[in-house]
């Protein structure tokens, strides 16, 4: 159920980054057992002694990985594991509708317990060295933030993905019904189909892993509900035809950006991505107080998606990213926008943002309740110099971004994002 490893996908389109240098802030890559890694920006100052438990607290954690997506959690009495709420919402549950059914927020609703002090600056530690923020900018983690057992986490999300992946089949099925006549359509829609199919199949016996519970566990399909389950149309293109739908599905390219992976198509040479992909993927771990200059002078200006566009990020949402970049089906009422835009938009939204918090940290170590805690005004200063080193990184990165491309003309714009 785990998205494949898209660089298994590379005979499907190239692999490019969005810049040919490191971009600053991307992640480092993760680790399933997690640890901060010995240096002098990461470690407290001299003025702290190895054997704090506050120190040593920093390091007792792992990362796990549910459906493809990778969270820091930490273990409480030697055996149960916890992960963030923020980091939950944010990387796990905003990808699907808001309105979930009211049976599965009655049984699977995540009971919170309070953060300790040194289970927050965990969660502010490795978010800021090891993820640059990517679990969310909203917020630094305090006493006064939640968690959730991962075993609630885990029947949660995956019950409320068993209901989207159905509703999505439906909206499908919908599709191809009001398009018979066009058989390039349904050919496509049909492949989704048999993946979707394939997921549904399979959730029911994730749960019922989960909940230790073999009867829960649905009995393998006979031929029959095989070619039950599948669309009515079963019309192909005859081998013969080079359907222009058929051929442009690979006509795609991912972009690493920043540490995420989206993919985007091509006009004259200038490539684009979906409106949908970069709020759930790009911006939705920063705040939406965005300054009003920055939205005036940055507005990503919005373009139709192509109804074979539309169906190329389908089939990629579906096929390769088994809906991570969201659960929405696309169509030609859908936006795209040049990767250009977003670069410029994102980056100053980024360098605000990360101003912000070295100021919150500034202003953390000046409380007077912290002043006797050595060891966990070291770990802020280390935070606020790593942020530090950040900010000159974006600041350059921008600079380099106004010297290759030119600066926005005042055309008519719609906003995204905020």
């Amino acid at each position: 159920m785990e998205p494949e490893n898209l660089r298994d996908e590379s005979n499907m389109s190239p692999i490019i980054d969005v810049n040919e240098n490191s971009m600053p802030g991307s992640p480092e890559t993760l680790e399933m057992e997690g640890h901060l890694e010995e240096s002098a920006e990461q470690q407290p100052s001299s003025n702290s002694t190895p054997q704090d438990p506050f120190i040593i607290s920093l390091s007792t954690w792992q990362w796990i990985n549910i459906d493809g997506v990778n969270l820091p959690a930490i273990t409480r009495n030697q055996q149960e594991k916890y992960v963030a709420v923020h980091m939950v919402q944010l990387r796990l549950l905003s990808k699907f509708p808001s309105e979930i059914p009211n049976d599965i927020m009655q049984k699977y609703t995540m009971k919170s317990t309070k953060m300790t002090l040194a289970e927050a600056w965990k969660f502010n530690a490795i978010n800021t060295l090891l993820r640059k923020f990517d679990l969310g900018c909203q917020q630094l983690f305090d006493e006064n933030d939640e968690l959730v057992k991962l075993a609630d986490v885990m029947m949660f999300y995956w019950n409320v993905k068993l209901v989207v992946m159905k509703r999505i089949r439906k909206q499908y099925e919908t599709i191809i019904q009001t398009n018979e006549q066009n058989i390039s359509i349904v050919s496509v829609l049909t492949n989704l189909l048999k993946t979707i199919d394939d997921d549904i199949y399979h959730i029911p016996l994730k749960i019922g892993e989960l909940a230790d519970n073999p009867e829960a566990s649905p009995q393998p399909k006979s031929d029959k509900e095989v070619v039950s389950a599948a669309p009515k149309t079963t019309r192909s293109l005859p081998p013969s035809d080079p359907d222009p739908l058929i051929s442009s599905l690979s006509a795609w390219e991912w972009v690493n950006f920043d540490g995420s992976r989206l993919p985007a198509v091509k006009r004259n040479g200038e490539r684009y991505v979906a409106v949908q992909m970069v709020q759930i993927k790009l911006l939705s771990k920063f705040p939406s107080n965005v300054p009003h200059e920055i939205i005036q002078k940055y507005t990503m200006r919005s373009h139709k998606m192509t109804m074979i566009e539309a169906c190329q990020f389908n089939s990629i949402n579906t096929l390769l990213r088994k809906f991570d970049l969201g659960s929405h089906i696309y169509s030609s009422s859908d936006d795209l926008v040049t990767l250009n835009d977003v670069q410029k938009f994102y980056w100053n939204v980024r360098l605000i943002n990360l101003m912000r918090i070295e100021k919150l940290y500034g202003k953390l170590m000046e409380l007077r309740e912290h002043q006797t805690n050595i060891p966990l005004l070291a770990t802020m200063s280390n935070l606020k110099n790593y942020i530090g080193n950040d900010v000159e990184n974006v600041k350059a990165f921008l600079a380099e971004l106004d010297t290759k491309y030119p600066k926005l003309d005042e055309l008519p714009t719609k906003n995204h994002g905020w």
